[in-house]
């Protein structure tokens, strides 16, 4: 009886381990790559936090990395605060080094 008792609860924890690990793939919400291309992430990241619920909603119109206005300071400072969305190029700004990132209201969002 005992035998039979330990064989339920592994089948049972098997069970819930499986559905556990399979959640992700059955469910709506995407999941980021870390290694996809700069456009794919910013695009997992438009997609998934450019919503009302996020309160980014008014980010959803950059649909492509090239719509985001380049970064006047490296982390999108101004005088009145953060750009609310900008891009930094490190191939390009500054000391032509470094990652290159998205910024929204002066918080990484996208870095590679």
């Amino acid at each position: 009886m005992r035998e039979k008792v330990t064989l339920l609860v592994a089948v049972l924890v098997g069970l819930l381990a499986f559905g556990v690990a399979c959640s992700t793939a059955l469910s709506d919400q995407p999941v980021a790559d870390p290694h996809g291309t700069p456009e794919q992430q910013w695009t997992w990241w438009r997609e998934t936090y450019a919503t009302k619920d996020y309160n980014q909603a008014d980010l959803a119109s950059y649909r492509e990395l090239s719509d985001i206005p380049q970064c006047g300071m490296e982390d999108g400072s101004t005088s009145d605060g953060y750009e609310r969305i900008c891009e930094w190029r490190g191939s390009v700004d500054g000391n032509h080094t470094g990652t290159s990132y998205v910024l929204v209201s002066g918080s990484k969002v996208l870095e590679w």
